[in-house]
């Protein structure tokens, strides 16, 4: 396994010396597998592409101008959705969460900010048939069920994390 940067930069420069199309520029520390970006820098590249995708579907919804309640629909079925397949393994950045919260105030087009971010999130409790749905609720939504599929005694650590944690 090529760890430190020193490796890196040997295995850079052998395959380098094999071709001239090869430049310092194209190695990075991590690769993207289905989409996930894996390995050391992962973290700092994994939502950059996302986020691009996302602001352009956020653009487009805000050409469309059909409402409060058909915006907040095609919001949870075009932009929300395109972070997903991330969310279901990661947390949301900060990053992601302020591009989240600035999304929401430039759709529903209020002055000076006027809906605040958790009423949105709740506009069920006010009577509005959909609310805008949450990246950090769908993402510990997914890891939790990521982990109830995938680790056996799931129930029982939840359990006692809970004790240590609520009860500590």
């Amino acid at each position: 396994m090529i760890c430190s940067s020193c490796e890196n930069d040997r295995v850079a420069n052998f395959l380098m010396g094999y071709s001239t199309a090869l430049s310092r520029d194209v190695f990075q520390p991590f690769i993207k597998y289905l989409g996930i970006y894996l390995g050391p820098g992962a973290h700092k590249h994994m939502w950059n592409d996302v986020m691009t995708s996302f602001r352009e579907t956020v653009a487009f919804l805000r050409t469309t101008v059909p409402g409060l309640v058909p915006t907040i629909a095609l919001y949870n079925i075009l932009a929300h959705s395109k972070f997903s397949h991330i969310l279901a393994f990661y947390p949301p950045s900060v990053e992601v969460l302020r591009l989240e919260r600035k999304s929401h105030q430039l759709l529903t087009r209020g002055p000076w900010n006027a809906f605040p971010p958790k009423l949105l999130f709740n506009l069920k409790a006010i009577g509005i048939r959909l609310q805008f749905q949450s990246l950090e609720l769908t993402s510990m939504a997914s890891r939790v069920r990521n982990g109830l599929i995938t680790i056996p005694d799931f129930c029982a650590i939840l359990s006692e994390a809970r004790a240590f944690f609520f009860l500590s």
